[in-house]
């Protein structure tokens, strides 16, 4: 999810507020199951930063770890490149 072009608030409930809802019913499932999130290079893990997106996916990453998951792992590519495959 591409921050650009979006306010703050759109781009919390799209970024953070989806994930977590669905994290949320995902460990109340299964909380034995791993939890994989693809984040991205220069998320903020202090929540604190100037940039916007960073603050959003650190706090995302954050949250998630707290879940009862047996294991939650978070990415963070500094690029993907889309194929044709």
């Amino acid at each position: 999810m591409t921050s650009v072009g979006k306010k703050e608030d759109d781009y919390y409930r799209l970024t953070y507020t989806l994930t977590m809802e669905f994290a949320r019913t995902l460990s109340r499932i299964n909380s034995g199951m791993v939890f994989c999130y693809i984040s991205g290079s220069g998320t903020d893990s202090t929540e604190k930063g100037r940039i916007m997106w960073a603050r959003v996916k650190g706090k995302t990453e954050n949250d998630l770890m707290n879940l009862p998951f047996r294991a939650v792992y978070a990415f963070r590519p500094a690029f993907m490149l889309p194929t044709k495959d």
